[in-house]
C-alpha cells in the first residue's frame, strides 16, 4: 500500500470539506473578501490536483471548474447545498474507488492508516457502490488494529444496505441482513473480568454460518484471566431446552437411522482416548456431554461402557439417539444432577460454547468419582497451528464459540474447579484444539 498516495488522497477531501465551509460562508457573507479568496484557492488547488489524477473523471473536473467560476459572482444561498452535496457525491465516488485500490494489496492495515480512512468513512455520503466497497474492505482489514470500529461499521454498513453481502462472489449468495435479539457479554464469562476488542471475524465467511448469527463478531480479551469471549451472542440459542427431557429412540427409526461422516480414522481415535483414560480410571460408567454425531457414543458401547449422555439440542440427541438406539438427556448441562457418579466424563469441545465454564467444570467435578477421570478439549488461541496461521485459522469466524481458552488460562481455570492436569495434547480432531486428561486434586 502507498500510504503517501493514501494521504493525499485523504487530504484532497479535508481540502474540499474545508472549501464547502467556505462556499457555505459566503452564501450569508457574501462581501467577506478574505473567505473568497481563501475558498476560490482552495477549489482552484482541488482542480489542479484532480488534473494531475488519470482517473479523475470529466464531470468532476467540470464541477470544479463550474464552481470556481460561479464563485466570482458569488453562488445563491439557495444553491450552496445541492452545489456542495453533488460535488461530494463525485469526489467520494472517485476517491472510494483510488482508495480501494489501494487496499486491494493489503491484508491488514496499520492503526495510523485505519484510523484516517475510517474518519473519510463516517464523513463521506453514502449514496455510491464504490463508498460501500471501500468501507467493506476496510473493515476486513482493520479487523486487528481497530477491531471495535471494524465490528461497528460493518454492522452500520449492512443496517443500511441489508443486501451487501449477497451475490454470487459471497459465501452466501442469498444472504440478506437481518437484526436479531443478542445477549451482550459486559464482563468475560470465564472470571467476570473487564474485556478490551481483540479481533473483529468475518463469521459470514463460515460454512455453518446462518441467521440469527451477525455477519460479524468481536472477540474480547479479558485483562484478568486474559482468555477470549464474544462481545455478542444470539439470545436465541442461550435460552434453548427450557424443559429438560429425555429423549427415547424412536423404534420406527431403528433400521433406517444411520450415522454421517462416519470414518475409521475419526472412531479409531476415540478408542485411543477411552484405552489412555483406562491407566487413570477402568470404570465403565462414562458420561458424554455434548454427543456431536455420536461417534464417543458408539466407540464407547463397543468397548464396553454404559453411557448417558447430555445434548442441549434436540435435533441433534434425537438422531443420534435414533442412530445409537440409546436414550439421550436433552437440555442444559448446568441443569444436569442425575443421582449417579461417573468413572469417565467426556467434554469434546463443549466449554467453548457455554455461558458459564467454571460453573460447567465445577458440575462435571460434582459428577466425578474421586478418582475419576475428565477428559476435555477445546480451541486454543495460542495453539501451535493458530501460532502459524494467525487470523487465517478459521476458529477466529466459527459463530458458534463464546468462549476461547489458552493452555496457561484453562490452566488457572481448573486448578480453581479442584482439578489437575495430568496429560496435555495437540489434537488430531481439529485445527489448533487442545486435548487435557483431568483428575480431582488429592484432599
Amino acid at each position: 500500500m502507498n500510504e503517501a498516495k493514501t494521504d493525499q488522497l485523504l487530504q484532497l477531501y479535508e481540502l474540499f470539506d474545508t472549501v464547502c465551509q467556505g462556499l457555505h460562508y459566503l452564501a450569508e457573507h457574501p462581501d467577506h473578501i478574505q473567505v473568497r479568496t481563501d475558498t476560490g484557492a482552495g477549489l482552484k488547488a482541488l482542480r489542479t490536483c484532480l488534473q494531475d489524477e488519470e482517473t479523475a473523471s470529466d464531470i468532476l473536473l467540470k464541477w470544479f471548474a463550474l464552481v470556481e467560476e460561479r464563485l466570482i459572482g458569488a453562488l445563491p444561498l439557495s444553491e450552496v447545498s445541492a452545489c456542495t452535496q453533488q460535488g461530494a457525491l463525485l469526489l467520494t465516488e472517485w476517491l472510494s474507488g483510488e482508495l480501494a485500490q489501494e487496499l486491494v494489496s493489503e491484508e491488514y492495515v496499520s492503526h495510523t492508516v485505519a484510523e484516517r480512512l475510517f474518519a473519510f468513512v463516517n464523513r463521506a455520503p453514502r449514496q455510491c457502490q464504490a463508498f460501500y466497497q471501500l468501507a467493506v474492505g476496510l473493515c476486513l482489514r482493520s479487523a486487528v488494529s481497530m477491531p471495535k470500529e471494524s465490528y461497528q461499521c460493518m454492522l452500520r454498513l449492512l443496517e443500511e444496505q441489508p443486501h451487501l453481502l449477497s451475490g454470487a462472489q459471497g459465501a452466501h449468495p442469498e444472504y440478506v441482513y437481518r437484526a436479531s435479539k443478542q445477549r451482550i457479554f459486559e464482563r468475560c464469562p470465564v472470571c467476570g473480568g473487564e474485556g478490551t476488542p481483540y479481533y473483529s471475524a468475518f463469521s459470514y465467511r463460515m460454512v455453518n454460518f446462518d441467521y440469527p448469527h451477525l455477519p460479524v463478531k468481536l472477540w474480547m480479551r479479558c485483562s484478568s484471566c486474559e482468555n477470549l469471549y464474544t462481545y455478542q451472542y444470539p439470545e436465541e440459542y442461550l435460552t434453548q431446552a427450557p424443559h429438560p427431557s429425555m429423549i427415547q429412540p424412536n423404534p420406527a427409526h431403528s433400521l433406517t437411522a444411520v450415522g454421517e461422516n462416519v470414518s475409521a480414522a475419526i472412531l479409531s481415535i476415540w478408542s485411543e482416548i477411552l484405552n489412555k483414560l483406562r491407566v487413570y480410571n477402568d470404570g465403565r460408567r462414562l458420561l458424554e456431554v455434548g454427543i456431536g454425531e455420536g461417534h464417543l457414543l458408539s466407540v464407547a458401547l463397543e468397548m464396553g461402557y454404559t453411557p448417558d449422555a447430555v445434548e442441549i439440542v434436540e435435533d441433534s440427541a434425537q438422531k443420534v439417539a435414533d442412530i445409537l438406539g440409546i436414550p439421550i438427556w436433552h437440555g442444559d448441562f448446568l441443569r444436569y444432577h442425575p443421582q449417579k457418579t461417573y468413572s469417565v466424563i467426556i467434554m469434546g469441545d463443549v466449554i467453548e460454547h457455554v455461558t458459564d465454564p467454571e460453573q460447567a467444570l465445577r458440575n462435571a467435578g460434582s459428577l466425578l468419582e474421586d478418582d475419576g477421570v475428565l477428559w476435555l478439549s477445546t480451541p486454543n488461541f495460542e495453539s501451535s497451528f493458530t501460532r502459524m496461521c494467525k487470523f487465517r485459522d478459521a476458529m477466529w469466524n466459527e459463530p458458534y464459540h463464546i468462549s476461547y481458552f489458552s493452555y496457561k488460562g484453562l490452566q488457572a481455570l481448573v486448578e480453581k474447579c479442584g482439578f489437575c492436569i495430568r496429560e496435555y495434547q495437540v489434537s488430531r480432531r481439529y485445527n489448533g484444539s487442545m486435548e487435557l486428561i483431568l483428575t480431582k486434586k488429592s484432599s
